[in-house]
């Protein structure tokens, strides 16, 4: 899921906050990261707003079998 929250003073300024699930064996901070960098960048690409910070909750951890259930 995702959530994004408009601050009340400044309307163009965003905080998103998304929720992914990941495959295990990746490494956790460098599938954050990248997931920041990516997230900021298309907001603000797309919609002109200001991405003031983009928080990753990892919500679960699957193995490949799983997803293929």
């Amino acid at each position: 899921g995702v959530n994004v929250v408009f601050l009340p003073d400044h309307e163009e300024l965003v905080t998103i906050t998304v929720f992914p699930v990941i495959y295990f064996g990746n490494i956790l901070p460098e599938v954050a990261w990248s997931i920041q960098e990516r997230v900021k960048a298309d907001v603000e690409k797309y919609t002109g707003l200001i991405v003031e910070a983009v928080h990753v909750h990892v919500k679960g951890v699957i193995t490949r079998e799983e997803s293929r259930k």
